[in-house]
């Protein structure tokens, strides 16, 4: 399946303007690890990474292609634990590379999804998932008519890690504790 997403920062009072706009999804608590060939730097290397994503109650393991900026191929199955997921794509020779874990609200529109993340380390943002028929000016002008308006579209949450990560050794050993305690706990 190919996705069209763009995310954009936001501010506590913008998530507030867009929950009296539009009616939000209950949080859910959504924790991706992601596993390539080589770690941290596989969608970078190798142009693709397979995401073992823990949300709520539910797992999937979903092989993740980066076509362009805003563009993404995926193809995912659902699985009986997450834990079990990357237990196998360890044997399998992969490497846990990132962690992003965030609180999610989703809103269902005919023009997409609109998904507000709460993401660890990073803050809060607005991510547009679009339908297939429509563009990401169309939607953003629906949203400039609600009075939300949004600034320039930021990185992919992973490539907003990476950045940290090449800033701070600190955030590094962090974030290796945390991916080693998720793949051992859960």
């Amino acid at each position: 399946m190919i996705e069209r997403e763009r995310r954009f920062r936001i501010s506590t009072d913008a998530k507030k303007k867009i929950a009296e706009s539009f009616l939000l999804s209950a949080p859910t608590r959504v924790v991706d690890i992601t596993f390539g060939v080589d770690g941290r730097r596989s969608m970078e290397t190798a142009g693709w990474i397979v995401r073992v994503r823990s949300e709520g109650q539910t797992a999937r393991m979903e092989y993740k292609r980066r076509i362009d900026d805003d563009t993404w191929e995926e193809v995912g199955i659902t699985v009986d634990s997450a834990n079990a997921a990357a237990s196998l794509l360890q044997k399998a020779g992969l490497t846990a590379g990132l962690m992003i874990s965030r609180y999610r609200f989703r809103i269902e529109q005919d023009f997409g999804i609109l998904v507000i993340d709460d993401v660890d380390d990073l803050g809060l943002f607005m991510e547009i998932e679009l339908a297939s028929d429509i563009d990401f000016p169309t939607v953003i002008e629906i949203l400039k008519a609600k009075d939300i308006h949004l600034g320039e579209a930021v990185p992919a949450y992973g490539d907003q890690i990476l950045q940290r990560l090449s800033e701070s050794e600190e955030y590094s050993t962090l974030l290796d504790s945390r991916i080693q305690s998720f793949l051992h706990h859960g």
